[in-house]
């Protein structure tokens, strides 16, 4: 009987031991779970992309070897001093200000700090008014046709970039439309694969740009190329070096501009790592509330069940009836 006592008293332990386990499982899970997302949102390095379709951008030079092999183009160097009372002319630079002067041969050759305002002009073309360019005055424009752009091909660089002007009455200087990701690798290194963990478009009239963690401009890579004729504008693709980078947005009526960085909630939606640990967590709690069910329904205590109880009720006899009185002869 001692035994006996015992062992039950050990499978109501360890059926408690379970029960508890299971309550505490989802909660624990959860906790777990949200713990890895948060950590993982933390100063996480990333890689910002933007793509876009514009008519205006601003290009700063990092470092040498950024050269673009503009060929021929028309040269318009800024006069000594401006004439605003001579006539403007016929070319394609404006006599009270600039020279003009064909340009054919070696490359524009960008230095470490240089700057390049880049405009689209109503054929096409590209107008790039220099700032910092080897060989050319400060403020030197040099353009380049629709046909001649779609010859000399991408325009690189290395830096960063502006893309879009501030929004104003008559600004020509726009950003049309784009789009902008977010890329990392995946957590831990599983698979070296790089996730897309944020996403979404550029609005016209924006102006986008990507910084550091501390709100400067981020370093990186881009290119800038021609439109097609039925685009209103040319294309400028940004690639910020891996960091702790945001994006940078600039619109009319905004008391500042707004960045744009991932956080733990776009790492629960996107990353295939939290998805799956997700539905792992998830398919163990509900294996474990299986797996105690099941353990209350067989180790139930017989004298737990209920008993029927039978009710016994006596039937009652008919009544005997009296024997008949002798007969005479009998007595």
């Amino acid at each position: 009987m001692r035994a006996s006592g015992g062992v039950k008293a050990l499978g109501g332990g360890a059926r408690a031991l379970l029960k508890w386990t299971a309550l505490l499982a989802t909660p624990l899970m959860l906790g777990l779970l949200l713990a890895l997302i948060l950590s993982s949102a933390l100063g996480r390095s990333r890689t910002f992309v933007i793509d876009a379709m514009a008519t205006g951008a601003e290009i700063h030079f990092e470092g040498a070897g950024n050269s673009w092999p503009l060929g021929e183009a028309t040269l318009c160097e800024p006069l000594p001093r401006p004439q605003p009372r001579a006539p403007r002319g016929e070319g394609l630079c404006d006599a009270r200000l600039f020279t003009e002067k064909p340009r054919a041969g070696a490359p524009v050759v960008w230095s470490d700090g240089a700057r390049a305002l880049l405009r689209r002009d109503p054929e096409g073309g590209l107008v790039a008014t220099a700032y910092g360019a080897q060989g050319l005055p400060e403020g030197t424009r040099l353009h380049l046709t629709a046909r001649r752009w779609a010859e000399t091909g991408a325009l690189v660089f290395t830096g960063w970039s502006s893309i879009g002007g501030q929004m104003a009455s008559g600004e020509t200087a726009i950003l049309i439309s784009g789009r902008y990701e977010a890329r990392e690798g995946s957590l831990f290194g599983l698979g070296g694969a790089t996730e897309t963990v944020k996403s979404g478009d550029l609005r016209r009239g924006e102006r986008v740009s990507l910084v550091d963690r501390a709100g400067n401009p981020a370093s990186g890579f881009g290119h800038v190329s021609a439109g097609t004729g039925e685009e209103a504008g040319f294309h400028v693709v940004a690639i910020a070096k891996p960091g702790v980078t945001a994006l940078r947005v600039e619109h009319l009526g905004g008391e500042g501009p707004s960045f744009i960085r991932p956080n733990w909630i776009d790492y629960a939606l996107t990353s295939p790592f939290f998805v799956a640990l997700a539905l792992i967590l998830s398919m163990l709690v509900g294996v474990g509330q299986l797996v105690l069910g099941l353990w209350e329904i067989f180790e139930a205590k017989p004298e737990a069940r209920p008993k029927r109880r039978l009710r016994l009720t006596r039937r009652e006899a008919p009544p005997e009836e009296a024997p008949p009185p002798p007969a005479p002869e009998e007595v």
